[in-house]
């Protein structure tokens, strides 16, 4: 005969699972030992179920599983692209928020292409970490790590190079990668690969978001393909980028792409960017000259701050872009500052340009004539014409 064992207390902790509320569980119900359901009090929804030791909250309606944790001592988490519970298969698309978050006993990670969504300080501070296997490279690209912390790769590569561990991509270790042809759009999937050397970019990629690259250590240099149009944090730490090639297609540089990239000596800026925001080129030492296009319009907050190198400033556009606070602060303000020489007075007059005192004015290039363009002179030798009238669908004289 089953035995129920009814439990009414405030709280229930069961393989790290904390659910305030009554529950029921038969002994004699054929539950494995591997998995334990909890009701909430709502017969025959499972609002939480633990599977092989990892912990997951369901959503019946979508029938998704979000892992939310694990049972204490779990080295090696393997987390499944799907998982069964009371006879519904159930796909797993998302890690909670802080759900590893602390957890030293973790020694390996395997994450499903399945996961799309991963919540703040999800893998924040595994100490133990070595071993991370990323079995599709297009699916985590596409992934939405809520921050930095939500990235287990960062955990990998700590402070001191004698304690880093490695990264699997479909089974073999990686140093360099190749982003599949098809993806448009990347964001935090790289953050803190400090044993990157090299990234080759598909054509397909318009969007670099937040942190793509931030402190990749190991990366000195990066192509941009044609066809992106915006890029966020992008290579925020990376303190051994020496080179970047940017797109025509580029219009906007978000805060922060290139924070602290002490070794970036010189860089050239597209004609199509318009936009550049707080701190981009802050902290970059190395940067000797600034040459803007004639299209930017504004430059953020500490845009250029900490620049101590800076020795020259090229500005082609004739509108003087509207300057935040401190963006030039730690630029010698003695220094040429070249622009439009029918723009000299503008540059004076306008905020944080007026604080340099060596304004230098160049003749702008008149646009090149179109040899095509009519003059009204050129001689008709000939004349056809075909008049089309559109209720009979064909062409009349």
């Amino acid at each position: 005969m089953n035995k129920f064992f009814m439990l009414a207390i405030g709280a229930i902790c069961t393989a790290g699972i904390a659910v305030a509320g009554s529950y029921s569980f038969d002994e004699g119900s054929g539950l494995a030992k591997s998995e334990i359901q909890l009701t909430n009090g709502t017969p025959g929804v499972a609002k939480a179920v633990t599977v092989q030791n990892i912990n997951y909250e369901l959503d019946n309606e979508a029938q998704t599983a979000t892992v939310t944790g694990c049972a204490a001592g779990l080295a090696n988490l393997n987390i499944p692209a799907s998982i069964t519970s009371g006879g519904k298969n159930y796909t797993v698309v998302a890690v909670g928020a802080t759900a590893f978050s602390a957890n030293s006993n973790i020694t390996s990670i395997n994450v499903p292409a399945t996961i799309t969504t991963v919540g703040n300080d999800a893998f924040r501070n595994l100490s133990n970490l070595k071993s991370l296997y990323i079995n599709d490279l297009a699916a985590w690209c596409a992934i939405e790590f809520a921050n930095g912390n939500a990235n287990p790769l960062y955990n990998v590569y700590p402070t001191l190079t004698s304690k880093w561990g490695t990264v699997y991509v479909n089974g073999e270790a990686v140093t360099t990668l190749t982003i599949p042809e098809g993806v448009t759009s990347i964001g935090r999937a790289f953050y803190g690969f400090k044993a990157l050397t090299s990234v080759t970019l598909p054509s397909t990629l318009k969007v670099m978001g937040d942190q793509v690259f931030a402190n990749c250590t190991g990366l000195t240099e990066v192509v941009i393909p044609e066809g992106v149009t915006k890029m966020g944090s992008v290579f925020f730490g990376c303190t051994g980028l020496t080179s970047v090639t940017l797109p025509s297609t580029l219009t906007e540089l978000n805060g922060n792409t290139f924070y602290g990239c002490t070794a970036l000596a010189s860089i050239e800026l597209p004609e199509s960017l318009t936009t550049m925001g707080s701190s981009v080129f802050s902290g970059c030492k190395a940067l000797t000259s600034i040459e803007l296009p004639a299209a930017i319009e504004s430059i953020g907050v500490m845009a250029y701050y900490g620049c101590t190198a800076i020795t020259e400033i090229t500005s082609h556009a004739t509108v003087p872009p509207t300057v935040g606070m401190f963006a030039f602060d730690d630029i010698n303000k003695d220094i040429p500052v070249n622009v439009p020489e029918t723009s000299l007075d503008a540059y004076k007059a306008a905020d944080e340009w007026k604080d340099f005192t060596n304004f230098v004015g160049f003749e702008v290039a008149p646009e090149p004539a179109n040899p095509f363009a009519p003059t009204g002179n050129e001689e008709v030798k000939g004349e056809l014409q075909l008049l089309y009238n559109h209720t009979k669908d064909k062409p009349v004289s």
